[in-house]
């Protein structure tokens, strides 16, 4: 399968780090980080195309 079909299929976004995203979870439940309350878990589908870069971020919580 292409890529563009994935893209495509799971409704990804750019993500605005380099690559494509779409979230499909987040948490009711928050925690205190040094950036400000968050969700304590989020979980995205992630995909990154030949070719491109992904900018490294912090994330204070987790992120599957």
């Amino acid at each position: 399968m292409q890529i563009s079909a994935v893209i495509e299929k799971l409704n990804l976004k750019p993500h605005p780090k380099g690559g494509w995203h779409r979230e499909i979870y987040r948490s009711r439940d928050h925690v205190q980080t040094r950036r400000g309350i968050r969700s304590e878990i989020t979980t995205i589908y992630y995909a990154l195309e030949r070719y491109q870069i992904s900018r490294w971020h912090v994330v204070d919580t987790d992120q599957i």
